[in-house]
């Protein structure tokens, strides 16, 4: 009936309200604090082969091993980055238009792999919505479905003991320098 959509449109109202002005501010510092940053690890040639990576088409750290990381993080990576697009004002109010068009260029790059990366490995959990307007603003996913998941402190702390830091000596990869007539040299980071 229209008294039962028009109760049901104002919490959505109430819920996109909440979700766009006030909430971003309130997790603001827990979203920043909570997310893991991206592990950059350093693979093996056995390891990066397991995928059916070739070696010499790969990054390399200059203290030996492949520049890698794992599948889960580049999500939460893509997930940080398009939080931080949706929050652009806070986070990087004195943007120029280039760093813009840079930024919406990775921002389109991440939801393609979150995108990909979800339906690849879908929840397939059947979900009903619950829906009280007396104590709920929006109505309330419920489901009982059963779900694997990891431990992710452990995962998490193994990730982090490969890590090579945040801005670690790299070389480019064995094809491409060959392909340029190189014999070796620093692709970034410290030198």
């Amino acid at each position: 009936s229209a008294s039962q959509s028009r109760r049901f449109t104002i919490p959505l109202c109430i819920y996109s309200v909440l979700m766009t002005v006030i909430m971003p501010y309130f997790y603001i510092v827990h979203w920043r604090m909570s997310l893991p940053y991206t592990i950059h690890f350093q693979a093996t040639a056995e390891e990066l082969k397991l995928p059916n990576a070739d070696p010499d088409a790969t990054v390399s750290y200059v203290k030996g091993g492949y520049f890698s990381t794992i599948g889960v993080y580049h999500e939460l990576h893509g997930l940080r980055r398009l939080y931080w697009l949706l929050h652009e004002d806070y986070y990087f109010p004195n943007r120029s238009a280039e760093s813009r068009r840079n930024e919406m260029e990775h921002a389109t790059h991440c939801r393609t792999i979150v995108l990909k990366n979800t339906m690849c490995t879908p929840n397939t959990a059947i979900y009903s919505f619950s829906y009280n307007p007396d104590t709920d603003p929006i109505p309330v996913l419920v489901s009982g479905a059963k779900r694997q998941c990891i431990k992710w402190e452990p995962f998490h702390e193994w990730a982090e003991s490969r890590s090579m830091g945040l801005d670690p000596d790299l070389l480019a990869q064995k094809d491409l320098m060959e392909q340029m007539g190189i014999k070796g040299g620093v692709a970034g980071g410290r030198r």
